[in-house]
């Protein structure tokens, strides 16, 4: 559970920065996207926005399992964030990734 303290300190600092939005599908396969609209909506419970397509496979999982990760990006993260904006299938082969208590992808990097 995130603290409302670390909730403050972490969103004060996006400045409409681009995150990764992570899950797993139905199947347990990762899946993730390329999000620029995020929002804050409540520090108590810790709670934010983002805005997807229904159409793509990350909000199927998404909808599917209740649960997602952000990932926020630095500015030297562009290859990272085109490769979840593209609909390669194959986003998370060979990047190392950390998984939250639920099993979902949380943390990913190269």
């Amino acid at each position: 559970m995130v603290t409302t303290d670390a909730f403050k300190r972490v969103l004060t600092n996006v400045a409409g920065g681009v995150v990764l939005v992570t899950t797993l599908d139905d199947h347990e396969e990762a899946s993730g996207m390329t999000a620029t609209a995020v929002c804050s909506i409540s520090v108590d419970p810790p709670l934010v926005i983002v805005c997807m397509n229904r159409a793509i496979a990350t909000h199927r999982a998404v909808h599917a399992s209740g649960v997602f990760a952000i990932n926020f990006l630095t500015a030297g993260a562009e290859r990272l964030a085109r490769r979840f904006a593209s609909n390669r299938p194959d986003k998370f082969q060979g990047l190392e990734t950390t998984v939250a208590r639920t099993g979902h992808p949380l943390s990913v990097w190269r």
